[in-house]
């Protein structure tokens, strides 16, 4: 079972908690208002236990077809995905953002995503970036949202204006639990981007058929 962090909340909104395990620095426990299957919290034990982390059961999806470690296809009931493209580490990269493109060797790339890991290792929010042409500001909207993600609305890439199009966050993993899986928050995702540490690239799902890649 995967679980995603949902919110901190008061001990007694959470009910009456039961420990069952631990996590690092943190107690693991089940609530008698949900099922474990379904809900789970993390407390911190000592003096300032009045607050509760509450994580909400998350899909896995499972590989179906694999070639050299790299998943080919996912499934998750009757949804297939399957790998589009391995995107690759930009030279413009930062300790706190990584930025993926299609090809690593092209000055100018169509397309750029921006992964967030000041805070975790795999990253809290994944950004599509576009170019526009100079001067263009970004939607107003988009910019809200991403700076409640820590992303930036815009990016200059050697000379080039990119804006922010679309946010992916974690929306589940794979079944091995090595690859974190990022997607829209609502609806069923058409694409989902895979994040696994043992490799150096981001990994591209699309729900259209494609041919696999060798």
């Amino acid at each position: 079972m995967a679980y995603l962090f949902v919110a901190a909340e008061s001990a007694d909104a959470a009910g009456t908690l039961t420990r069952i395990g631990c996590v690092g620095p943190f107690g693991l426990a089940r609530s008698d208002q949900a099922d474990e299957s379904e809900v789970l919290f993390l407390v911190v034990d000592g003096p300032t236990d009045d607050e509760v982390y509450r994580f909400a059961a998350a899909p896995t999806f499972q590989i179906e077809f694999q070639v050299t470690d790299q998943p080919q296809v996912l499934a998750a009931g009757d949804q297939r995905l399957r790998l589009q493209q391995v995107a690759q580490p930009s030279i413009y990269s930062s300790p706190s953002v990584i930025l993926f493109v299609a090809d690593a060797d092209d000055p100018a790339p169509d397309i750029v995503y921006a992964l967030d890991v000041s805070r975790t290792v795999v990253g809290d929010a994944l950004g599509e970036y576009r170019p526009v042409d100079d001067g263009e500001a970004p939607d107003q909207a988009m910019a809200t949202a991403a700076e409640q993600v820590g992303l930036n609305a815009d990016l200059t890439i050697a000379g080039r204006d990119y804006v922010l199009v679309d946010i992916y966050t974690p929306i589940g993993t794979t079944r091995n639990g090595f690859m974190t899986l990022f997607g829209p928050s609502t609806g069923s995702p058409e694409v989902v981007f895979g994040r696994d540490l043992r490799e150096t690239g981001l990994f591209v799902f699309g729900a259209e058929p494609a041919d696999p890649i060798p």
